[in-house]
């Protein structure tokens, strides 16, 4: 029998902060958020074959989400993120997963990253930055067995980087995620379901700006 379209409720609510008055070389924008989802109908694991999905119950999902972005005299900047989400299974044909977490989904996730370009001397159109990621630990799979056996995948903390070079027109650039290669378990669903994370990435790019 093929899936039918889940159906769901929203609400969200939240405020804006754009920073005027600081002169054009300063600006900043932050919002927070808060929400709430319903979702019935999802598609859940499947108890008797857990490598299966099957269609049953209602998802709920609340939390907040918070959001920074501050750009300074045209060289450095700023971005940060930080959000918190609950989302819990309430309702299901199968008890065992009536109030579990859900699966593949931290409860925190945080990020910050700075980037700063010289503008003058010999090094001018030269830059770079840092930033850092921050995962909570997530359950990879619903409980489909009472006790209940979860497998959960740990936190885990990343960090990534770029180089960069302007001309007029032109930007050279190179990004790099996960630079220290850090392994980790990505999502873990059961004792022979375990997958990596993604391993560390460099990406060059030229960029012509028309």
């Amino acid at each position: 029998v093929p899936f039918v379209p889940s159906k769901g409720k929203q609400w969200e609510g939240g405020i804006k902060y754009d920073a005027r008055g600081l002169g054009p070389d300063v600006k900043l924008f932050a919002t927070a958020a808060v929400f709430r989802i319903e979702q019935d109908n999802p598609l859940l694991t499947d108890p008797n074959a857990i490598f299966f999905d099957t269609q049953t119950g209602r998802i709920v999902s609340k939390g907040a989400e918070l959001e920074f972005v501050g750009r300074f005299y045209q060289k450095l900047s700023v971005n940060a993120a930080y959000s918190y989400t609950d989302a819990k299974i309430t309702r299901s044909d199968f008890a065992p997963e009536v109030g579990a977490r859900l699966e593949a989904t931290p409860k925190n996730k945080a990020s910050l990253f700075v980037d700063y370009t010289q503008d003058k001397g010999a090094l001018a159109g030269f830059g770079g930055g840092g930033g850092v990621r921050y995962l909570s630990n997530s359950p990879g799979n619903t409980p489909t067995t009472i006790p209940a056996v979860l497998y959960v995948s740990p936190a885990v903390t990343l960090f990534d980087a770029t180089l960069h070079y302007d001309l007029p027109g032109w930007r050279f650039q190179l990004n790099g995620s996960n630079i220290f290669d850090k392994r980790y378990a990505g999502r873990c669903n059961g004792p022979m379901g375990c997958f990596f994370g993604q391993a560390r990435q460099v990406v060059a790019t030229v960029t012509k700006r028309f």
